[in-house]
């Protein structure tokens, strides 16, 4: 399933909405590995991080065994050799979608609250927050008490969710909607998003890409290309450097997460099964269940392979086999 030098690690989690759930916290496995034998093994000392698990882990490549990992509403900074954890104190995390290491900065999605963090890992501090955002009149936030029964309301939200590095050495956000407007609509007494135009943003020019992309996530460089998740659409859409669509290609469901290996050649999607709220919705042809599928460089499927133990799958990690046993010693 993978190469026999490297695993695959899984992190996933429980659906936030109580609405969607099918497991209890206990019954969670937030971070796990498969091997070369189609085997899925927890790394059982995460078990019980964060309310819902495990959000994103990044490192240096030339530091592989120091992470920084969030929940979705904490930052940690972790020595797997030494076990050593220390808590990085940023307040007003939420929802915390990606974090990305750019040239020892951590670049950090707060989707909640629409805003960019950047934290300088050397000198320990906050080097910007920006918030993402289109007017000053337009409220930030929607509650129930805001949206018309029968009509459909307009917030502000580009929900942001990866920042990443351009072949071009520019910072870019994935965004659900690139003009900073979500649709809200009520479906049977529930507040259901309408996606919007997805896409990517520079940070610093504005300049944006809409590229007609339904709840976009996880943002890839392959082989000279961006890989990115259509999420909505159920697709993973490749683009070459200057944007350009070079091909769909039709995938199992709702993609997050993604590695690619350059030892087996394969590109590894994360699928997660459709919400409870969204399964009236759900195509024929679409098999409802979490799991991983594997392309190669052509975007052909490879083989799938169902994932156990979480509710939806939040990114996909290649660790090489040593990282890997020091994982397995922090579970002893």
């Amino acid at each position: 399933m993978v190469h026999s030098a490297e695993k695959l690690l899984i992190v996933g989690s429980l659906n936030a909405n109580h609405d969607d759930r099918s497991l209890s916290r206990a019954e969670t496995k937030t971070v796990q590995a498969l091997d070369d034998k189609g085997e899925i093994q927890p790394i059982i000392f995460f078990d019980n991080w964060g309310e819902l698990g495990v959000s994103s882990i990044v490192w240096d490549k030339n530091s592989p065994t120091i992470w920084y990992l969030t929940t979705g509403v904490d930052l940690f900074q972790i020595d797997i050799a030494t076990k050593q954890i220390e808590q990085i104190d940023i307040p007003k995390l939420r929802g915390v979608h990606e974090i990305s290491l750019i040239g020892g900065v951590l670049w950090i999605s707060n989707t909640y609250f629409d805003e960019i963090i950047s934290y300088d890992l050397q000198k320990k501090q906050v080097i910007q927050r920006l918030k993402l955002k289109i007017s000053d009149h337009i409220p930030e936030h929607v509650s129930e008490e805001n949206v018309d029964r029968d009509d459909t309301t307009r917030i502000n939200k580009f929900h942001c969710n990866q920042l990443f590095e351009t072949y071009d050495g520019d910072v870019f956000a994935l965004v659900h909607h690139v003009t900073g407007e979500q649709l809200m609509k009520r479906v049977a007494q529930k507040l259901i998003k309408s996606q919007g135009n997805g896409g990517v943003l520079n940070i610093v020019t504005g300049e944006n890409k809409r590229l007609k992309l339904k709840a976009p996530h996880s943002v890839r460089k392959v082989n000279d290309q961006y890989w990115i998740f259509d999420s909505g659409h159920a697709q993973l859409n490749i683009y070459d450097r200057s944007w350009k669509l070079i091909k769909e290609v039709k995938m199992a469901g709702w993609g997050r997460g993604g590695d690619y290996s350059a030892l087996s050649e394969v590109y590894y999607a994360g699928v997660s099964a459709k919400r409870k709220r969204y399964l009236s919705k759900v195509d024929s042809d679409i098999l409802n269940q979490n799991m991983l599928q594997a392309f190669n460089l052509h975007g052909e499927e490879v083989y799938k392979i169902p994932v156990p133990n979480i509710e939806q799958i939040n990114n996909l990690y290649l660790i090489s086999n040593e990282v890997y046993q020091l994982l397995r010693a922090m579970d002893k």
